[in-house]
């Protein structure tokens, strides 16, 4: 095991790597894309092809963002009222949480979620990784996030452009900072904007370690050599049979 210091002064700890697991797990990324390419299990040093680059940029992204964003801040706005009212009723805070993140070649927005967490959660330990049963989660902020409510008012940053429907997950800079300590070539993800589904998510809905943060951007760079209109429609679909199984965190 390696360990090291974060800012905190506290001490991650660094398991090897499960290189059989997690290239099983590439193969489902890949064989669900349709992908047939073997060197998309070796990412490190990989590029994107440029027709993926072209369409993660597009006119037709774009839409498809807007399409559906649309959707989601209509959903939004009908359960606003309830779902704040209970949060407000069950938990001293805000309503929503925002938090800064990283987005298209690392520029910065603030992402806003429903609060699913105490107040203040962060204060003691600073920028931290979330748990599945993380203590710091209010009763309803499980359940919200067991049916991915906390989610939609990122429908809004969907809209507005900061993020896309379908891409990495948007990081912490805070974290991303610690991340690239461990994997260098982290900020690869940046060269798509952050989405609210993807491969990573679908296939690694925590990341606790350093080591999980790497398989994760592994799965991402597959995203971003096979992204296109097509894919993103299939891992969308994916992603509401995943709500319908309410899997979430």
């Amino acid at each position: 095991m390696v360990g090291a210091h974060d800012k905190c002064g506290a001490v991650a700890r660094y398991p090897q790597p499960d290189n059989d697991g997690e290239n099983m797990a590439l193969n489902r990324s890949e064989q669900n894309l349709n992908l047939t390419v073997p060197h998309l299990r070796i990412l490190e040093s990989a590029q994107p092809v440029p027709a993926s680059i072209v369409y993660l940029t597009s006119r037709r992204k774009r839409a498809l963002d807007l399409f559906i964003g649309s959707i989601g801040v209509a959903i939004l706005a009908v359960m606003f009222l309830p779902v704040a009212l209970v949060i407000k009723l069950t938990s001293p805070g805000p309503v929503f949480y925002r938090q800064r993140r990283m987005g298209l070649n690392g520029t910065e927005f603030m992402v806003v979620k429903f609060r699913t967490m105490m107040q203040d959660a962060e204060a003691e330990h600073g920028a931290v990784w979330a748990k599945r049963n993380d203590p710091r989660k209010t009763s309803v902020g499980r359940i919200l996030r067991r049916l991915y409510i906390d989610e939609f008012p990122q429908w809004w940053n969907v809209v507005k452009g900061d993020m896309s429907v379908v891409g990495p997950r948007p990081e912490r800079p805070e974290l991303a900072i610690q991340i690239l300590d461990f994997v260098p070539n982290f900020n690869d993800r940046l060269k798509a904007k952050p989405g609210i589904t993807g491969v990573a998510q679908i296939n690694y809905r925590y990341t606790n370690t350093m080591l999980e943060a790497r398989n994760k951007l592994r799965h991402d760079i597959v995203y971003i050599k096979a992204a296109s209109f097509i894919v993103d429609i299939r891992l969308i679909l994916r992603t509401f049979r995943r709500v319908w199984t309410f899997k979430g965190t």
